[in-house]
């Protein structure tokens, strides 16, 4: 897409600051109207961002023309994009809580990371999603149908007022307990075909090694959204000159 810039009385304008940003244009950036003094504060912030990503940076993940989630020789052909963000405590940011007292921010950067992706590691990951929901969710409905049938609420309340209560409670509990058998079969499963954790990939782990972290709380496998394109704009979406 082509982009617009045409401010360039910006600190930003023609600087590899402005190509780390990646906005649309200078009419849509975020921060072109920054004072001097806080352009420089975002300009330290942005080399100090520069400095915790890996060597040779990331914009190869989501250029490959093949799946990054893919495990093995023979990645299939890419064709969407798996979406997350990484958090990093540096640099230190602080802020003030709801009794006024500074406190450190767990995060001091944030950077969205794009990963090459295709339609098998997708179902794959949507399986795993949906797997102990849908298996509450298909339980809960057929119980309250059986349980709507007169003769059976009825023939389960003749051993007690709450016994129907509990007859559909200990349905959701032994719902949930097979869904979460069958999630983790499939991880063991799903995993020898990628990677379930993003952070095994060799430039995510490479960043772990410099204090990166998964935004979203993981369980088993890391959360993704999948989309067919790229974002369009955000720090570090772009893509430099040597790949253009």
């Amino acid at each position: 897409m082509a982009r617009n810039y045409t401010n360039t009385s910006c600190r930003l304008y023609d600087t590899e600051y402005c190509a780390m940003l990646n906005m649309l244009g200078c009419e849509s950036c975020t921060v072109a109207s920054r004072s001097k003094a806080s352009m420089e504060e975002l300009v330290k912030a942005l080399d100090a961002l520069k400095a915790l990503m890996p060597e040779g940076g990331i914009e190869h993940l989501f250029l490959s023309d093949t799946c990054v989630l893919c495990k093995g020789d023979s990645p299939d052909k890419r064709s969407c994009y798996a979406l997350l963000d990484l958090g990093n405590r540096e640099p230190e940011t602080e802020s003030r809580n709801v009794l006024g007292i500074k406190t450190k921010l767990r995060t001091g950067s944030i950077v969205p990371v794009q990963l090459a992706a295709c339609d098998a590691c997708k179902k794959r990951h949507t399986a795993l999603s949906y797997t102990v929901s849908l298996w509450v969710s298909l339980t809960g409905v057929g119980t309250v149908l059986l349980l709507s049938y007169r003769p059976l609420r009825e023939y389960l309340a003749s051993f007690g007022a709450m016994v129907p209560f509990l007859t559909f409670v200990a349905a959701m509990l032994l719902a949930w307990g097979i869904g979460a058998l069958l999630r983790r079969s499939r991880i063991k499963r799903y995993g020898a075909h990628m990677h379930l954790d993003v952070m095994d990939i060799p430039a995510l782990s490479e960043m772990r090694e410099k204090g990166w972290f998964e935004i979203t709380e993981k369980k088993g496998f890391s959360r993704l959204v999948f989309s067919k394109k790229r974002l369009k704009q955000g720090v570090f979406t772009g893509i430099s000159k040597e790949n253009v």
